[in-house]
């Protein structure tokens, strides 16, 4: 199958299938929601549904052993869609009077919600393509915490001890800890389902979780201007634009899946908030533990904001309807109580670890040394959140008062002008308005009480999709309700916006595309898929010691982890090159060292060894070793890159070099290395006890190992004036010859 429709495939089974589980909450909403709002609102409803019941489902049992209720959630859902639209057809239908459109109306619905879809998408889309990669380096830990939970519950990995592999040591890290779980739990139900795992689909999933969210934005714009209108259309298209793009590379999986959520939330809020029916309250409490199963950090932003105004709304009559207004405010109290109290039992394992978290945050005991440290100022807050200017770039290079000044910071105040028309008419723009005061603030308070860049960054946040919605709202208002003059100023304004949106999306995916390490996944899933014996442990040799290992040697880890049920061996006493960041050092024992491995899984094919070959690609090979005494290189070696990015294979000596020597315990050996050198007049020598023969530019060395155990270890340090390569190594009893 091509790559790209295996790509775009799986895009389409995550909105699919978030779509069947939110079909039925959109069916519960009131009756102001039109066909096409329910049906684009459904993706983020689900989201919030599939997040909140899978990780309750998990806390008992893998997910592996309840992907059944994935189909079953969906057909239910679906069911109740269905029914509620026979029982009261205007649930589902909405506002008649708006809906009594023509059929070239609903094909420009149908023609808005598809330019959304393909246009969010594309991006990211293209760059996995063009790449075949699983994606950035920060997916690692997330890729590591949905596979863990396909095989363990979270209960017993909160209580687990002893992990069996590096997935499981991150998903017990996880559940031990406050951090949220975010939709890790509907993929671990969803992958076994299809027979894929988390390096197949995480990249493509979080895809489907940008559109899921780019879709409820069109759906929250149309909803309020309660009419079909292409600003909903450009509001929809933002989500794909550089702010969302930089957090999708950067691997910020909960944020976006959060900030899908976001907008929708505070509208369904609004609009059903008052109404006496339980489905309506329902719906709010579903998209609110979605919220907060997703990313905890931002129900402090929402929950003061619906507190601010509807506190507002309902208290500035105070004066002439004092017993009303009071009665108002009881009414709204006691159903935020019953909102709280159905939070909590459709996830009650989210909500205990959420307190937990909000307390860590407000002590700043969240807060890590190795945090990125990138602070805002005024110039690129403004442009960074409206996506008229590449944050990277307007943060590390030279400004210019054209190029970046201007697009960053003027620009952006000019086009938030327009959503001062929407504040005025709609109540519901308020709302969504106080979240980005609220958002400064708590920004702030995060590097005044925390010195936390990186606290502050997710604190700002929320401002993008709330600006993206005011500005969208402005311009469909200025343009649908004043003159010629003004629609062309709106639809000016539009293209002005499309436009800076684009160039920006554009040089973010070029700086993306460019200077981002993409792993090449096919060269690795071929060789592994080579191996005779499937259920046979195998060792990763020598990831750690490419020039990309930070972003390569966790994700194969994972790829072989994946693909051999969890039987997968690493040295990992050393972290050489970053590679480890996410996973972490071990000692060279089980269970993440396994001594009987069959077979090796290497960066290092250029050094030649007495195992036999099964399958090569490009700077990398699967090996089977041979019996008796099995020698790999741990680390201290350099393997540079060919011109097409992939690794040579070829290893070169960069410190102090360490092997591991594994079999035929009880038994004294010794290890046989062959080193070249650059030119024949250099001078190499080795610390005491290591024997060295030269032959010209090359020179044998014999090391002693430390121990006579399953597992032991031989060291060199050599001293040499060029550059040396490691040519071959072998292990044996004897003393070498």
């Amino acid at each position: 199958m091509p790559i790209l429709v295996q790509i775009v495939s799986r895009e389409l089974l995550m909105l699919a299938i978030l779509a069947a589980l939110g079909s039925g909450p959109a069916a519960l909403l009131s009756d102001g929601y039109d066909v096409f709002v329910r049906i684009t609102m459904s993706p983020v409803l689900g989201l919030a549904a599939g997040a909140g019941l899978f990780t309750t489902l998990e806390w008992f049992v893998p997910g592996e052993r309840v992907q059944w209720v994935v189909p079953a959630a969906c057909v239910a859902s679906g069911a109740v869609a269905i029914i509620v639209a026979r029982k009261n057809r205007s649930a589902t239908l909405g506002d008649r009077a708006t809906l009594r459109t023509s059929a070239r109306g609903r094909f420009t619905s149908v023609a808005q919600i598809c330019i959304v879809c393909i246009a969010v998408a594309l991006p990211a889309t293209i760059a996995l393509d063009a790449n075949h990669s699983t994606g950035i380096p920060d997916a690692a830990a997330y890729i590591a915490e949905t596979d863990g939970m396909q095989y363990q519950s979270i209960r017993s990995a909160e209580q687990a001890t002893a992990p069996a592999t590096f997935e499981s040591r991150i998903l017990d890290a996880y559940a031990k800890g406050i951090q949220e779980f975010d939709f890790a739990p509907l993929s671990a139900a969803i992958n076994p389902l299809v027979d894929l795992h988390s390096t197949d689909t995480q990249s493509e999933f979080l895809i489907g979780i940008l559109v899921a969210g780019a879709l409820g934005m069109y759906a929250a714009i149309r909803r309020t201007l309660g009419r079909n209108s292409w600003s909903a259309c450009l509001g929809g298209l933002l989500f794909g634009g550089s702010f969302f793009m930089q957090l999708y590379f950067d691997g910020t999986e909960p944020a976006i899946a959060s900030l899908a959520l976001l907008v929708p939330l505070l509208i369904v809020t609004y609009t059903d908030l008052r109404r006496r029916t339980f489905r309506s309250l329902f719906v709010i409490a579903l998209l609110l533990e979605g919220l907060i199963t997703l990313y905890p950090i931002f129900l402090v932003t929402v929950g003061t904001s619906v507190a601010i105004v509807f506190c507002y709304a309902t208290l500035r009559n105070f004066h002439s309807l004092h017993s009303m207004c009071v009665r108002e405010l009881l009414r709204i109290a006691g159903r935020i109580v019953l909102i709280a109290a159905l939070v909590a039992v459709m996830d009650l394992v989210a909500t205990r670890r959420a307190m937990l978290y909000w307390n860590s945050l407000l002590h700043g005991r969240f807060v890590e040394a190795n945090f990125p440290g990138l602070h805002f100022t005024a110039a690129t807050i403004p442009g960074w959140v409206m996506q008229t200017t590449d944050l990277y770039s307007f943060a590390t290079t030279p400004r210019g008062a054209l190029s970046d000044f201007i697009p960053a910071l003027m620009i952006p105040i000019a086009l938030a002008m327009f959503a001062a028309p929407a504040l005025q008419r709609y109540r519901a723009a308020l709302l969504v308005f106080s979240v980005i005061p609220i958002a400064l603030g708590l920004g702030t308070y995060q590097v005044v009480r925390n010195s936390c860049g990186y606290c502050e960054d997710r604190s700002l946040l929320p401002i993008a999709p709330a600006l993206v919605y005011l500005v969208a709202l402005g311009i469909g208002l200025v343009g649908f309700n004043l003159g010629r003059i003004a629609r062309g100023i709106a639809i000016g304004a539009s293209g002005l916006l499309a436009l800076l949106a684009g160039l920006s999306a554009g040089r973010s995916y070029q700086r993306f595309s460019t200077d981002a390490y993409f792993l090449s996944i096919e060269p690795i899933r071929t060789v592994l898929a080579a191996a005779p014996d499937h259920q046979a442990a195998v060792l990763v040799e020598g990831f750690g010691e490419g020039l990309n290992a930070p972003a390569e040697e966790a994700f194969v880890y994972e790829i072989a982890a994946e693909q051999t049920g969890g039987r997968v061996s690493i040295e990992a006493d050393k972290d050489d090159r970053g590679g480890l960041n996410y996973l972490g050092t071990s000692p060279l024992e089980p269970p993440i060292f396994r001594s009987g491995y069959k077979y090796v899984l290497t960066l290092l094919p250029g050094i030649e060894t007495k195992r036999r070959v099964i399958a090569r690609a490009p700077g990398v090979a699967l090996e089977q070793r041979a019996s008796g005494l099995d020698v790999s290189l741990d680390y201290g070696a350099e393997v540079p890159n060919a011109p097409n990015g992939a690794s040579t294979g070829v290893a070169w000596v960069y410190g102090p070099l360490q092997f591991v020597v594994t079999g035929q315990r009880g038994n004294p050996s010794f290890v046989t290395v062959t080193f070249a050198l650059t030119s024949p007049s250099s001078v190499v020598s080795a610390q005491k006890g290591v024997t060295i023969k030269r032959q010209g530019t090359r020179f044998v060395t014999c090391l002693p190992t430390s121990s006579a155990g399953p597992t032991r270890v031989a060291d060199i340090t050599l001293a040499y004036a060029s550059a040396v390569r490691i040519l071959s190594m072998t292990a044996s009893r004897a003393k070498c010859g």
